[in-house]
């Protein structure tokens, strides 16, 4: 399919206070491997992502993805079905592309 994974921003959590020499790194990264999109989860600490996405030029998701487990009742990933459906949508979109929902035949 060529993608290739390139690694994570394992760690940052909402209590994370990375130093600058972290988010500098981060960036660098980032740079590096030519990334377009970051894909963020709900757990992340949304002040670093928008730093980091800012100096490294790139995006951040419009949507966020569901990463450790279900979402609440309601959500659009509140069943394993659905969770799969949303961060699908989430990636196609966050790589420009067109999210076409699937439609089961009867």
């Amino acid at each position: 399919m060529g993608f290739r994974w390139r690694g994570s921003l394992q760690g940052i959590s909402t209590d994370e206070k990375p130093t600058a020499a972290r988010v500098r790194e981060l960036v660098e990264e980032i740079e590096a491997a030519k990334i377009p999109t970051i894909f963020a989860e709900v757990s992340v600490n949304p002040k670093l992502l928008t730093t980091v996405a800012q100096e490294a030029k790139v995006q951040i998701a419009s949507r966020e993805l569901f990463a450790d487990g279900l979402g609440e009742p309601g959500s659009e990933g509140d069943t394993y079905a659905k969770m799969l459906a949303a961060n699908t949508q989430t990636l196609v979109e966050g790589l420009g592309g067109n999210f076409i929902p699937f439609q089961a035949q009867p």
